[in-house]
């Protein structure tokens, strides 16, 4: 029996994501912040918060997670015409930060005002870092940025998520 190897695709989606992680790692670092436990690309429909406390002193998870893909004619549109299994592949992703959110006191205190303040100037802090992420990538000039979504407390943890959708090149 002959085995003819199989052709090696490129994996744009693959790629984009790896390289977008980079960028929001390399943001985070470089702003005056607490560092993250985890800081990469997740797999999944959701971003489990695994390592959201997984590290000594540190609190925060950051991800970069695709949400689908789609031929696409341009960025941010599926291509919806027949036979368009020739057409670019677009795909719309995921980043998040999330931090640990200020939690009720053993004595049933809620938190604090000022640890409610530092909870949202760090949340809209890592909003922009995530922005900036985004504008240090190669090629984000053809990339459409969607909308910052916060989320939480819930599960100790508060965040938010960008949308961003892009096309191979």
């Amino acid at each position: 029996m002959t085995v003819v190897p199989a052709p090696v695709y490129a994996n744009p989606a693959l790629d984009r994501l790896n390289e977008l992680a980079i960028c929001l790692c390399s943001e985070i670092i470089a702003a005056d912040v607490p560092d993250v436990c985890f800081c990469g690309v997740v797999p999944g429909d959701a971003a489990a918060l695994d390592y959201l406390g997984d590290c000594s002193d540190l609190c925060g998870m950051a991800w970069v997670r695709l949400i689908t893909a789609y031929p696409s004619a341009q960025v941010a549109t599926p291509d919806a015409q027949p036979r368009n299994c020739s057409a670019l592949l677009g795909f719309d992703v995921e980043l998040g930060i999330a931090r640990c959110a200020p939690t009720m006191r053993e004595n049933g205190e809620p938190p604090s005002q000022a640890e409610q303040s530092a909870a949202f100037e760090l949340q809209m802090t890592d909003m922009m870092i995530m922005r900036r992420a985004v504008a240090c990538c190669r090629d984000s000039n053809n990339w459409v940025l969607g909308g910052y979504t916060p989320f939480g407390p819930q599960g100790m943890a508060v965040g938010g998520v960008w949308t961003l959708s892009m096309q191979e090149v």
